[in-house]
């Protein structure tokens, strides 16, 4: 698989297709952000624009292409560069995806404790919701809808589920 390289002469060029919306981070890197944005006042980006959603991180300041966190952002941010080898990010990735509380990956590949930083620090689950229904063909059916919520359940998103109100077509 080949992955765009967006540096320049070796620099990041901050044009954000890094900073996606599922990024694992432990839980002493979450009281860091959390500290960090309350001091900070750092508000989240908005990911809409129209009907269209960008499924980046919300401390991506899509405007001024840079990280509203940067110094305090997550280890697999810190050390992700697009320009090495392929497998190697991957490895990397796998690496943070074992180390993480949120967005935690096991040996099978199978995910628990899934977020995203809107919601984890926001309390704003519209994003993971449609980052969620997204991957989904539409016409949402009725046994589509199950099918999500049961991942959603596996993903440890419990209490989110119980609190949306289904809208399909049949």
């Amino acid at each position: 698989m080949k992955l765009d390289v967006n540096t320049c002469n070796g620099k990041c060029s901050r044009c954000g297709q890094c900073c996606t919306i599922g990024i694992p981070i432990t839980k002493k890197e979450e009281l860091t952000i959390r500290k960090y944005i309350k001091e900070n006042n750092i508000t989240p980006e908005d990911l809409y624009e129209g009907n269209n959603f960008y499924a980046y991180c919300c401390f991506y300041d899509r405007k001024n292409h840079k990280c509203k966190i940067y110094d305090v952002r997550p280890e697999i941010c810190r050390s992700f560069q697009c320009d090495r080898n392929y497998k190697e990010l991957e490895k990397e990735k796998i690496e943070n995806h074992k180390r993480a509380f949120w967005n935690y990956m096991d040996d099978n590949g199978e995910i628990s404790n899934f977020t995203t930083f809107d919601l984890l620090f926001y309390d704003n689950p519209k994003p993971l919701i449609d980052l969620i229904f997204s991957q989904i063909d539409k016409p949402i059916t009725k046994e589509k809808y199950i099918t999500a919520i049961k991942k959603m359940k596996k993903w440890g998103l419990s209490e989110l589920v119980d609190h949306m109100v289904p809208h399909f077509e049949e």
